[in-house]
């Protein structure tokens, strides 16, 4: 005879009702890693993020750092941008 098993509740969405954020593109990954190589070896390796005129939309860029991007009129309209401080 098999036994029956309650059925189990399912956890809370911990991120119910929070916007949902498209995933960075493979191509966006690897330009930011690149821009990161680019930083870190003061141009000796890797290259600067040419993102000119990117759209960034609805994109979670919380963990993404960029500076010295090119990112003339890049649209960032609704993209993550906050970065969540852990004390």
């Amino acid at each position: 005879m098999a036994e029956e098993t309650a059925p189990q509740a399912e956890a809370p969405d911990q991120n119910a009702g929070a916007p949902r954020y498209r995933d960075i593109s493979l191509e966006l990954q690897e330009i930011i890693a690149a821009h990161q190589e680019w930083l870190s070896t003061k141009g000796k390796k890797g290259r600067q993020a040419p993102l000119k005129g990117y759209d960034f939309g609805e994109l979670n860029l919380s963990k993404v750092n960029l500076p010295r991007a090119l990112l003339d009129k890049a649209n960032f309209q609704g993209a993550n941008l906050l970065v969540r401080r852990i004390k």
